[in-house]
């Protein structure tokens, strides 16, 4: 373990423990990073010959014995293919005299060939374990005694050899020597090869690159060169996108996991893609379906039946392959009240319909419907409350007699104008005894995310596969997680990738090909024409932890990791050591302060408040105090501890700005800048940040502050009345205080609302200045209003790195505000004269809208007018990049006809 600086102050005791913690698993990345997927794939019989792939480990020098040569590996077959037969490698002495190992596929079975001779050695591995898992096959090869093979727990013996020589070239795969040039690979997966001579390790290739033609020995340090690498990491780490189909309508998706075909159904086809063959390929129906918005399609693994179903009108159709067609139809009908739905089919064929959304409301009803009699009921179930909700992620354990269900975005009365709100929890749903049972809730994230339709339970290892996503944002992205089923705990798994959401016109799933080892995710995208963008993606499994491996990819092999690690638990410690230092300098610059307490809060402190008549009145700290019966050094009682620890932790990390009056910043990053320079932004914990916000917005844009129902609401929905006020009264306390170290503002309830308070002549808005123009009636100064603007909108767009749901709206109601006045604005700019000013026109409106046509035409002729026409047509390829990223189709202007 690493040694700690110790500090007796018992905040700095914590400030360092959570340092010392952080070193010590920063020091155990690098064996996470190791143990990722990697390897090193070989193209085979599915390419042409000269497009194989071949490792040749001995290009300097071969590798010579005197006793024995030890060679070890780990192999796995590529699953889905039709030739595995082919050279798995080759040793070739320095006279011509070769020993192999290939693979018999009309046998199954590995042979080692010596000279032109079948040994003794053949061995199978079963073919579920050679595609599905890495096998450790190792050799040793003595001139005396002969070839020893060791897999699976058996061992092989060959007759003595008889060698000329005992230095040898070694190759796998496509072998390019001298008279033995081949071009048969079996498709393959080779990592981890090591070699030892007379009983001494002498080379480690552990196969881990992630690009290039070469693998580094980490023993001897030995380039291996690779003739068309393919390698396994990347496919680990990337989604790559399978296939994307445009549909008329809205298709519905269903997944048949034994023999990995998805399908997709839409009005007038089935289209069938698979891990084999990922490109789709489209059955026509005898008679169209009637595909009603908000339709769903399940496969059920138990009967091999493929199901649409459209819950408002309890109808189910099931498709019958061998005619082409559904065995009944849907009636007209509006859209669904179950948007998002999930659902599974249970151990004895039944179809388990949880949860939705529709006409403002969330559903948490439990529907059922049995194929057999055609009956559909509404259950009621036991056990732990199942809040309504919809964007959930559901999926089933093997039996599929326990679902497991997480997450979603609801409301506990399932109303949507009563503080609907993101849930965290993991729930176990028992199909036999119709019983909910609450497993645990993840901790509340920075950034608020739901789940796409479906997870992957791995019950043998008590975790879950999900994607999940935020909910606040067209310009989209999943993200793999792995969760377990036992404590409230994930980790992000390979990158992201693009996904458009639109609520209830947007749809995601996720799907385990076991026997492919892939996960597949397919998105659904409808746009208002009604025209469906279908896109299909796979990762190899197990995906790996993307934060582990590229940490390992930047700092190089073992060596270079442990010294980067290192040094950075150094860099750790003296942090710590400064800090305690600059603790301790403070604390003697401050008389009365006593052992064990924070100086800022050493005594009870009321403020008295001389602000000027004309500014906005100001209350007195003593109002806030009389609700909460607390000083603001107080014991806060029953609120939620974790707050006041935070803030205690972040009161020493005040940087010095220079700053004439404080001044507090929401568009770009939002800051907090008090009046002697202090950037006091971080004393925000996330609460009092969220807390401030609602209070600051409703305060300046509504002009009537925020109730204390409100704030509960949307706060502290999770706690009954009494906590929430206690919280509340807390936090306001906390969120004061600070407000008095910012000086020129703070917090009165005179109106029955929370309200913000500031004065003018202290205190800078930059939101303020916004709502100046806003409420500007006056349009015949539009040239004034958008110089204002544009100053105001210099370092961004409104807090821009900042996502509640209750922002949405004014976030919305600003950038039309913004993008409306600029293009008016540049009606009346010359692009010849004022050609800078166009740009800053530009630049504000695609902080807002970063596809505005309008903006990309005049900013592409004003770098022409510069003359920078490379800037400009590398500007209009970076706007038709990230139009194709996000509609999925191509920029339709071209850049000629733009500028034009």
């Amino acid at each position: 373990m690493q040694d700690c600086p110790m500090i007796t102050d018992k905040k700095y005791k914590r400030i360092t423990f959570r340092f010392c913690i952080l070193s010590i698993l920063l020091s155990g990345i690098f064996h996470q990073a190791h143990a990722q997927s990697h390897g090193l794939i070989f193209s085979s019989h599915e390419v042409v010959p000269e497009k194989r792939t071949s490792l040749d480990l001995t290009t300097g020098k071969p590798i010579c014995f005197s006793g024995s040569l030890d060679l070890s590996f780990e192999i796995s077959f590529i699953p889905n293919y039709s030739i595995y037969f082919g050279y798995v490698f080759r040793l070739i002495n320095t006279q011509g005299q070769n020993i192999d190992l290939i693979y018999d596929q009309k046998k199954n079975s590995f042979r080692i060939v010596s000279g032109e001779t079948f040994t003794d050695i053949n061995f199978e591995i079963n073919s579920t374990d050679l595609t599905g898992n890495w096998n450790r096959i190792r050799f040793t090869i003595d001139a005396d005694k002969g070839i020893t093979c060791y897999c699976n727990n058996k061992i092989w013996k060959s007759k003595k050899l008889n060698l000329k020589s005992n230095c040898f070239k070694l190759l796998f795969g496509a072998i390019n020597e001298h008279n033995f040039i081949s071009r048969d690979v079996p498709p393959m997966k080779i990592k981890n090869i090591r070699v030892a001579t007379d009983g001494k390790e002498q080379n480690y290739w552990p196969l881990d690159e992630s690009a290039g033609e070469s693998a580094e020995d980490k023993i001897s340090h030995i380039q291996a060169k690779i003739t068309n690498p393919v390698w396994v990491k990347p496919q680990h780490v990337n989604w790559e996108n399978l296939a994307g189909i445009t549909i008329k309508g809205r298709p519905s998706l269903a997944f048949d996991p034994n023999e990995e075909n998805l399908y997709i159904v839409s009005t007038d086809s089935l289209y069938t893609l698979s891990a084999k063959n990922p490109k789709p390929v489209a059955s026509s129906f005898s008679v169209p379906l009637t595909l009603l918005s908000g339709n769903q399609s399940l496969y059920n693994p138990g009967n091999n039946g493929l199901y649409n179903f459209f819950i408002d009108q309890r109808a189910v159709a099931e498709y019958e392959f061998a005619k082409k067609r559904w065995d009944r139809n849907f009636v007209a009908a509006p859209s669904t009240e179950f948007w998002q739905a999930n659902k599974f089919f249970s151990h004895d064929g039944s179809l388990v319909i949880l949860g939705g959304y529709g006409q403002l409301k969330y559903k948490n009803t439990v529907q059922k419907y049995t194929p057999a009699t055609k009956k559909w009921d509404t259950l009621t179930p036991t056990g732990d409350f199942f809040a309504p909700r919809y964007l959930a992620g559901l999926g089933t354990t093997g039996s599929r007699k326990i679902a497991y269900i997480i997450g979603g975005y609801g409301s506990k009365e399932g109303d949507q104008l009563l503080s609907p709100k993101h849930f965290y929890d993991l729930l176990q749903y028992d199909a036999v005894l119709n019983s909910f049972k609450k497993i645990y809730t993840l901790p509340e994230p920075d950034q608020q995310f739901v789940f796409a339709n479906s997870i992957i339970i791995d019950s043998s290892n008590n975790c879950y596969y999900a994607l999940i996503f935020p909910n606040d944002r067209f310009n989209n992205n999943l993200q793999l997680i792995k969760g377990s089923l036992l404590e409230p705990t994930y980790t992000l798994l390979g990158k992201p990738f693009p996904y458009s959401f639109n609520d209830v016109k947007s749809f995601a799933d996720l799907y385990y090909c076991k026997k492919s080892n892939l996960l597949l995710a397919a998105t659904i995208y409808t746009s208002k024409d009604d025209i469906s963008e279908v896109k299909i993606y796979s990762i190899h499994f197990p995906p790996n932890d993307i934060t582990a491996s590229e940490l390992r990819e930047n700092t190089g092999n073992r060596k270079y990791f442990l010294v980067y690690t290192i040094l950075l638990i150094g860099l750790i410690s003296t942090i710590v050591y400064f800090l305690y230092r600059r603790y301790h300098r403070k604390r003697q610059l401050q008389p009365g302060a006593e052992i064990g307490t924070h100086p800022v809060l050493a005594k009870p402190v009321h403020v008295e408040h001389t602000m000027p008549s004309s500014t906005a009145h100001v209350v007195p700290k003593t109002n806030i105090e009389k609700e909460t019966g607390l000083f603001v050094d107080g014991n806060p009682g029953n609120a939620d501890a974790s707050d006041q620890h935070e803030e205690d932790t972040l009161l020493t990390s005040d940087t010095l700005l220079p700053a004439k009056k404080s001044k507090i910043i929401l568009f770009g990053s939002f800051e907090v800048i008090a009046s002697d320079g202090r950037n006091i932004t971080r004393q925000f914990t996330p609460l009092l940040k969220e807390m401030f916000l609602l209070i600051l917005i409703d305060s300046l844009r509504y002009k009537k502050g925020v109730s204390s129902e409100k704030l509960n609401d949307i706060l502290w929905n999770d706690k009954d009345i009494k906590d929430a006020k206690n919280n509340r009264s807390v936090n306001l306390v906390k969120l004061k205080n600070i407000l008095d170290k910012l000086g020129g503002c703070t917090i009165s309830r005179e109106t029955g609302a929370w309200k913000f308070e500031y004065d003018l002549s202290q205190v800078d808005i930059d939101f303020l200045n916004y709502l100046t123009i806003f409420f500007h009636d006056d349009t015949t100064d539009i040239s004034l209003q958008a110089g204002k603007l544009l100053n105001t909108l210099h370092e961004g767009s409104f807090l821009q790195e900042t996502h509640y749901s209750w922002l949405d709206g004014i976030k919305a109601e600003i950038s039309n505000f913004v993008i409306d006045l600029l293009l008016k604005y540049s009606e009346t700019v010359n692009i010849n004269t004022e050609t800078e000013k166009m740009i800053s026109i530009c630049n504000a409106i695609f902080s807002f809208d970063e596809l505005n046509e309008h903006a990309l035409k005049l900013k592409c002729k004003c770098l022409i007018a510069l003359g920078n026409h490379t800037l400009a047509k590398n500007t209009y390829t970076k706007f038709a990049a990230k139009y194709k990223e996000i509609y999925g189709e191509d920029f339709s202007e071209t850049y000629h006809s733009l500028i034009a």
